[in-house]
């Protein structure tokens, strides 16, 4: 056994947010194994651009994201609540929306993935619920 899980084992809190972490992890995960006709995974479309070749990108979208920054965010700990982490990844989903349009190949990615999102979240509400109760307005 390492120190830093017998640490996170005498701290509640801590253990609680790796629990979450491990469960948005999963998620994750399932998402990136949608993929579109061309087998092409659909998180691919969700890429940040390259800021230099696609600077109108980040003059008007005021939060860029993208998975890996998610998926970043789960390992530092940020996300105490899976509600920050569902926040985030609508955030991400709009984005590509916003800017490429709904009819665009990055939006028609952005609305696959946010269904199977609602799907893949529904495979972990029952550890969710055991890590932060009922309550979380995400498990709703």
């Amino acid at each position: 056994r390492t120190r830093g899980l017998a640490f996170v084992e005498d701290d509640p809190e801590l253990e609680k947010i790796a629990r979450i972490a491990v469960a948005l992890k999963e998620i994750c995960i399932e998402m990136a194994t949608l993929k579109d006709e061309r087998s092409q995974p659909f998180l691919n479309r969700l890429a940040l651009p390259n800021k230099k070749k696609v600077p109108l990108y980040y003059e008007r979208i005021p939060k860029p994201i993208d998975l890996p920054h998610i998926q970043s965010n789960i390992e530092q700990g940020t996300y105490k609540q899976p509600k920050v982490f569902e926040d985030d990844l609508l955030i991400m989903f709009s984005n590509a929306v916003k800017y490429y349009g709904i009819s665009s190949p990055e939006g028609v990615a952005s609305e696959k993935l946010k269904e199977h999102y609602y799907i893949c979240k529904q495979r972990q509400v029952e550890k969710l619920i055991a890590y932060v109760g009922e309550q979380n307005e995400l498990l709703r």
